[in-house]
Formats: C-alpha cells, sequence, structure tokens
C-alpha cells in the first residue's frame, strides 16, 4: 500500500553556465506529474523526507557533493534553507 503521495528526486545538473545550482523535483505519485522545480545549491546526492507526523511534506533534506552542506528545503513553499 502507498503511504505518501510525493516523490522527490534531484537531478544533478548544475555546471558553471548555470551557477552550480541543480534541481529537487517534487513529483505527484497519483498523477505522475512534477508539480513543483525546486533549485538546489551544488551537486544533489542524497534525498531525505520527512513523511510522517507534525513536518509531513514540509521539510526536506537534500546533501550536496559538491559543497559538503545539506539543504533544508520547505517543499510546499519552494525555500531553500
Amino acid at each position: 500500500s502507498m503511504v505518501g503521495s510525493r516523490l522527490y528526486a534531484t537531478s544533478n545538473t548544475g555546471n558553471a553556465t548555470d551557477g552550480m545550482q541543480s534541481i529537487l523535483s517534487v513529483v505527484d505519485v497519483t498523477t505522475a506529474a512534477v508539480t513543483k522545480r525546486i533549485t538546489v545549491p551544488g551537486y544533489p546526492f542524497g534525498v531525505a523526507a520527512i513523511t510522517t507526523g507534525r513536518f509531513a511534506d514540509a521539510k526536506v533534506y537534500v546533501t550536496s557533493e559538491q559543497h559538503g552542506n545539506v539543504s533544508v528545503i520547505d517543499p510546499r513553499a519552494g525555500t531553500v534553507t
């Protein structure tokens, strides 16, 4: 059975012409549609999302292979901290 309705996936497309930025895509798994594309720094390497509880689908963590850091993303607002 399906627990969540969203899939979070990164594309490692950063290059010098776009300021070394890549994309976190938010996908609605019931329709297979990309509902949002969020710019993330560097080369994304790993993604973790909170899918239950108070912060369900409110926080997604993306690691950057290039910068060695973790970005905290609010997928609803499309913001990166």
